[in-house]
């Protein structure tokens, strides 16, 4: 136990050495290019090649947890430092994406913990994804704003290899690679490097494919609401709805999309109910979810920018003008998001807000901001406050993120289902004019949720809510959004309606989790979802 100690020790001393290192070259920039890049490399290197060490490393189980992930968030501070050197941002996410990696593959300690450890708010492995995603936003949000709302972001997708190589092989072509693509600088260098990217997506007729073929292909149903992000970012072709017959299209996935997408699964084990669960805590929730929101919002610009491209080259070629009409239909038009196109996310997407001791009471009351619970609205994207009761129940106040605390009435408390449903729309119409409504910009119920015909229900359920394939974002992003429900009636009932029929004699209904609410901690998370279920009354839907 003691080596592995010294080795973790170690680990937080070269971090911190690095920090110091990565400050003072960026304070120097006096020295020829060269040379000042390849010092920045030199520092990428190290990062890359620590986070392989930690990942490797299998430790003593006699290792307390937390000294394990103390080391593991020393290199946090050498990453932040990155955002002071030319395309700093870029370099800082790149090497968050590596160290989620490492993170996933560690052997160090144990993922296994009870359920009452799961829940507390200092429970580590929520306060070190907190702590990754938050770092990383923030620098996504500073691209976006650089980028005068124009970037894809499209380099944060990919493998982001970690992984051990044999001393034998560190020098084959091979691991080399993988070592360049780690110290690109910019992400013009990245894609010479690895113009792979992230997944992709291979369509084909099933009558097409032989016995032969490998099992990996899954049907594609047509397509999603809003789903004209995806279709643009897409390197092939999706198949338009006139184009897809019953059980015609099946699709692949070739690639990874790497770690902004991935979870590090924790094991919980149930000791009253005598069982275990696994759960996958998200590296970066609200990162992926600024990505997606950048897309979507960038896509009217990208669909006209890639018309007057095709204009321009058409002209050139001499094409007739009916011809080129012809072919310019063929081109994404752009599809303004309802909701998102009014909504500055750089100034949605704000860090938790921090909690901090209260100096102005000498003992915690209701509304004291250290006692308030900040919980991010996943489909509003915004932060829901509450506060807690002397029993630790959740109360939603009316204030939002812009709650002093202290309150000296009972006018904050929003504890009624006509209010929830108020505040919710007093958020939409905030950002989006007076007159909006919930149903325009698709959080509203489904106006025909309850179907007559069994198959039509299934088949209902399948294109939109499959979590799959190349609309899967848009597929979760109806799902989100309170599914058949709309938003509010999932938060009442924290579940989201997937499909539902009635027959004569029979029917059924097909529900889920809600996935309304992000908290600091899992207890954050549950104790907000029992507020909103508290507030509403038994109806039919129950």
């Amino acid at each position: 136990m003691e080596k592995h100690k010294a080795f973790l020790q170690g680990i937080a001393g070269e971090n911190s050495a690095l920090t110091t290192q990565i400050n003072q070259l960026a304070q120097s920039q006096t020295q020829p290019q060269d040379e000042f890049n390849t010092a920045i490399r030199q520092c990428l290197l190290k990062l890359y090649k620590t986070i392989i060490q930690m990942s490797q490393h299998n430790g003593h189980p006699r290792t307390p947890r937390s000294k394990v992930l103390d080391a593991w968030k020393s290199l946090l501070q050498p990453i932040k430092a990155l955002t002071q050197l030319p395309f700093g941002d870029f370099l800082t996410a790149r090497m968050l994406l590596y160290l989620a990696m490492g993170l996933r593959a560690q052997r160090a300690f144990e993922k296994n913990v009870s359920k009452a450890f799961s829940l507390r708010p200092d429970f580590p492995l929520n306060q070190m994804d907190i702590a990754m995603d938050e770092i990383l936003l923030e620098a996504l949000g500073r691209v976006w704003i650089e980028s005068d709302s124009s970037e894809t972001f499209d380099w944060v997708f990919g493998e982001y290899r970690v992984t051990y190589w044999r001393v034998e092989d560190k020098e084959t072509e091979e691991v080399q690679r993988h070592y360049r693509i780690a110290q690109a600088l910019t992400p013009v260098e990245l894609a010479s490097l690895d113009p792979i990217g992230g997944r992709h997506f291979v369509f084909a007729k099933k009558h097409e494919l032989d016995d032969a073929d490998d099992g990996w292909w899954a049907p594609f149903r047509g397509s999603i609401p809003g789903d004209h992000y995806e279709r643009i970012r897409s390197q092939v072709h999706i198949p338009d709805d006139d184009e897809v017959e019953a059980d015609e299209w099946v699709c692949k996935t070739v690639g990874t999309d790497g770690p902004i997408r991935e979870t590090i699964d924790c094991y919980i084990v149930n000791e009253r109910e005598q069982r275990n669960y696994c759960t996958g805590l998200s590296y970066f929730p609200r990162s992926l979810q600024f990505i997606l929101d950048a897309g979507r919002i960038g896509q009217p610009l990208t669909a006209v920018k890639g018309r007057i491209l095709a204009e321009r080259g058409l002209s050139y070629a001499g094409m007739p003008p009916e011809i080129r009409a012809a072919i310019l239909g063929y081109l994404d038009r752009p599809f303004p998001h309802a909701y998102l196109s009014k909504v500055d996310i750089v100034k949605a997407y704000a860090p938790f807000p921090n909690v901090s001791s209260c100096s102005e009471c000498d003992q915690s009351k209701q509304t004291c901001p250290a006692k308030s619970m900040y919980i991010w609205n996943v489909p509003l994207r915004a932060f829901f406050v509450f506060h807690r009761t002397k029993t630790n129940i959740g109360v939603l106040c009316k204030y939002g993120i812009d709650c002093k605390g202290h309150h000296e009435d009972n006018s904050w408390k929003i504890s009624q289902e006509k209010d929830l449903n108020e505040y919710v729309e007093s958020i939409v119409k905030d950002r989006c004019g007076s007159t909006t409504t919930l149903a325009q910009v698709g959080l509203a119920p489904a106006s025909d949720y309850t179907l007559r015909d069994e198959v039509e229900n299934e088949k209902r359920t399948r294109r939109l809510f499959e979590d799959r394939g190349p609309l899967e974002d848009s597929s979760r992003e109806l799902r989100i959004n309170g599914g058949l429900w709309g938003l509010t009636a999932s938060m009442l009932h924290n579940k989201i309606l997937l499909g539902s029929w009635q027959g004569v004699d029979e029917s059924s209904t097909c529900l889920t989790a809600a996935e309304w609410a992000l908290g600091r901690c899992l207890a954050d998370k549950k104790c907000a979802e029992a507020a909103i279920v508290k507030m509403h009354s038994r109806c039919d839907r129950c």
